[in-house]
């Protein structure tokens, strides 16, 4: 086991289960990213929506 990892965990074991809870946690975050991304999808358009007006108002708001 390299050092830097022998430092902070005390076995192998401790090692892999690190490993499967990181895991888990990158999986749970992706599913909400992609069940997220379907709302998305799934909302309806907005008429007379335009885009480039709301991206530079973004822009104006969080430049201050």
């Amino acid at each position: 086991m390299p050092a830097s990892i022998a430092r902070r965990f005390q076995s192998v074991s401790e090692v892999v289960r690190a490993g499967l809870r990181k895991l888990e946690e990158d999986e749970i975050k992706l599913q909400v990213l992609k069940d997220k991304l379907q709302a998305g999808e799934d909302s309806p358009i907005v008429d007379g929506f335009d885009g480039e007006k709301f991206i530079e108002g973004l822009h104006k708001k969080h430049s201050k």
